[in-house]
């Protein structure tokens, strides 16, 4: 199979084109969910199914000026971001509203990031009180601890040293603190690739501007800014990569307070937990995922002069408040933006702010979508859905013939266990003790970063709370997505991924299952992908595999990694097959339980199933799953995703996994010396 003559489309023209592409004109003309309109019929499936499932779309749709790219979850998006729209506007339109209360709360916080001439006024006056302390921070340990916790609950992360406490992998009903390394906002690429050179010099330049926007002489600026980047380039390279953040065996380092001081002389850490009012003798050990970063971490601090750390620490001010600034920092901030992703333009200042109120306020403005747009009877057909294609990964599970069977029948136990929730959580997360005042925006920002932190330090010692769909942009019910949690052994199906085109309630079942349900499939398997299966049903961390079963895993998801190495994204950039091998098995996973869940359900009600627009269902299937990934993508994000996202992309994933799927070939009658044929020994059968 030529695998190189699959991806036509990826290289996307639009950026170079005269014309711009508003978000506002989005493709109206275009279809969400699966549709014949999509196909180019005159390619032949054999040959170039990617053309022939989505060739009229790709050579129709738009990616938007204020955006990297344009693909299913993109156009969902947009459609959620108008609901949210209309919700958080007719909060902030009602008057009269009872203090703390979510409406008052969404409401109040959006006229805050819409008053544009209070913020430009005030400029950087509401941050000085911390610029200023960052001079007194350095000064000793216990200041610097201090200082630093003010970074993590005000301004989202410390670029030093950052504690969360998380539940223990291994003893997984009880808090765990976790000692992480200071946080970069570039990729780990963008510090260390030498062909990234052009993302370095803009970033430096940003920094540049940033620095003397805010009143720093010329050459201090032009100096700092070269020095804050030669100090963040030193903290990717002793962090962890992409690839070794996804085992979680070599990670688990437990150690004792006093063990992790020794790492990290330079600040007091007892005063940082006595700052979050955290008992220090309250635990046995803390969990420290990378000893040799925080070694590391000591050595950079310790060649910095005190002037020079007050710098660092100041530009993470600037850089965690950067996004509540007015001009110019905003505009500042815009333009790195749109150098660094390729965008023509950026978003509007509107809906920075809705996106704002969605992420800061997730739970309460999720209620109010929950309550305004998620339809129950489609919690109920989707939960049906997910019984189905659990009890079709059963038994694929109890008929796969390279396991034992004692690793069959723990990974049996395992699927048993799995606690699949669909659309909303059962407990919302309550944020009415937080203040949110209609003319604070930064302190608004401040307030819910501080409220939300505290809330997972106050957690140590009590009791393991399994929250659901609680992490924001991710978890959350207006999050398009769905996700499984190892240490749940649990999977979240938000709301808004359960509509068009993900799912279409009364729609044509082949379409369903081989969209939903395999997106159901997908995250059941994670659970036993080269990551989750490191968990056991119970979601502790223990090896529950015989030696031979987790010798022939590693043989097949090798398999996987030699076939997405092969494909080009770009001229002379292929897919990382090692990092996103985690994904990859869950997508051929999860389209091979959905067909076989479809298989069976033709099966047995074959009336249901009928030839439409001269497909089979069996094709309708595979078109769909195809329509469904299809993407067009900027240079600049192909680039930036092939280093750092575990998903491959979208045009891989509309492809690699239906080459494993005999019925594939079946359906469309490819044999070998057509284009799409993969040999049956290179297939492989997982899960």
């Amino acid at each position: 199979m030529k695998l190189k003559i699959l991806f036509p489309f990826i290289i996307i023209n639009e950026v170079f084109l005269g014309g711009v592409v508003h978000a506002e004109e989005y493709n109206k003309d275009q279809p969400l969910g699966f549709s014949i309109k999509k196909m180019d019929t005159s390619a032949d499936p054999r040959n170039n199914f990617l053309r022939y499932a989505s060739g009229v779309w790709m050579d129709k749709v738009k990616i938007p000026s204020d955006q990297q790219d344009i693909g299913s979850f993109r156009l969902l998006k947009e459609n959620i971001d108008i609901q949210l729209s209309e919700i958080i506007h007719g909060a902030s339109k009602q008057s009269n509203l009872k203090p703390f209360t979510i409406s008052q709360q969404v409401g109040d916080f959006y006229k805050s990031g819409m008053d544009v001439d209070r913020i430009n006024k005030l400029g950087i006056k509401p941050i000085q009180k911390d610029l200023k302390q960052a001079d007194v921070a350095v000064g000793s340990p216990k200041a610097l601890a201090e200082f630093n916790v003010d970074l993590m609950l005000r301004y989202g992360a410390s670029p030093i040293l950052n504690v969360i406490p998380d539940v223990d992998q291994k003893i997984n009903d009880r808090y765990i603190l976790q000692f992480l390394l200071g946080m970069n906002p570039l990729s780990q690429d963008e510090y260390l690739n030498p062909e990234q050179k052009k993302v370095q010099d803009d970033y430096v330049d940003y920094i540049n501007k940033i620095l003397l926007a805010s009143g720093e002489k010329k050459w201090d600026a032009k100096k700092n800014s070269q020095l804050i980047f030669n100090i963040e380039k030193q903290i990717a390279e002793i962090s962890l990569t992409p690839i070794q953040l996804r085992d979680p065996v070599s990670n688990y380092h437990k150690m004792t307070l006093e063990e992790v001081q020794k790492l990290i002389p330079f600040i007091d850490v007892k005063q940082m937990l006595n700052k979050v009012n955290i008992e220090v003798g309250a635990f046995e050990s803390v969990l420290v995922r990378n000893p040799k970063g925080l070694i590391g971490t000591t050595k950079i601090i310790e060649n910095l002069s005190k002037d020079e750390l007050a710098e660092f620490l100041r530009w993470r001010i600037y850089l965690g408040s950067i996004g509540s600034l007015g001009e110019p920092w905003h505009s500042i901030d815009q333009e790195f933006t749109r150098q660094r992703s390729g965008i023509q333009q950026n978003v509007s200042h509107e809906r920075e702010i809705i996106e704002q109120t969605t992420s800061l306020l997730a739970h309460p403005v999720s209620k109010l979508y929950v309550k305004n747009y998620f339809n129950e009877s489609t919690r109920n057909d989707v939960t049906e859905m997910v019984k189905n294609i659990k009890n079709t990964f059963k038994q694929r599970i109890s008929n796969n013939q390279w396991l034992d069977e004692k690793t069959r029948n723990a990974a049996l136990l395992k699927i048993d266990k799995i606690d699949i929730q669909v659309g909303y959580p059962e407990d919302w997360i309550d944020y009415s003790s937080v203040l949110i005042k209609p003319d604070d925006y930064l302190g608004n920002v401040q307030r819910i970063r501080s409220f939300s932190t505290m809330r997972e330090f106050n957690k140590l010692g009590k009791p393991v709370i399994n929250e659901r769909f609680a992490v924001a942009n991710i978890t959350t019910p207006t999050s398009v997505n769905a996700a499984y949690m190892p240490t749940l052994n649990a999977v979240d199906i938000s709301a808004a991924i359960l509509q068009t085109p993900f799912y279409q309630p009364a729609a044509d079942k082949a379409i369903n299952y081989c969209t939903m349900g395999a997106v159901i499939g997908h995250e059941l398997t994670h659970g036993f992908d080269s990551m989750g299966r490191n968990f056991d049903e119970n979601g502790k961390l223990n090896n529950w595999w015989a030696d031979k079963a987790a010798i022939e895993f590693k043989k097949k998801t090798d398999m996987l990694v030699e076939q997405y190495n092969q494909y080009e994204v770009l001229p002379d950039i292929k897919q990382n097959g090692a990092l996103t091998v985690t994904e990859n098995t869950a997508d051929v996973g999860g389209i091979a339980i959905a067909f076989s869940a479809l298989e069976k359900d033709i099966k047995n009600h074959p009336s249901d199933y009928q030839e439409i627009d001269g497909l089979s269902p069996e094709q309708r299937c595979f078109i769909a799953w195809s329509q469904l990934w299809s993407f067009k993508a900027r240079p600049e994000r192909i680039k930036t995703l092939v280093n750092t996202d575990y998903h491959s992309n979208g045009n891989v994933r509309a492809i690699a996994p239906l080459l494993h799927l005999d019925g594939f070939f079946k359906a469309f009658d490819i044999k070998e010396g057509n284009q799409m044929w993969y040999p049956p020994k290179k297939r492989v059968t997982i899960w």
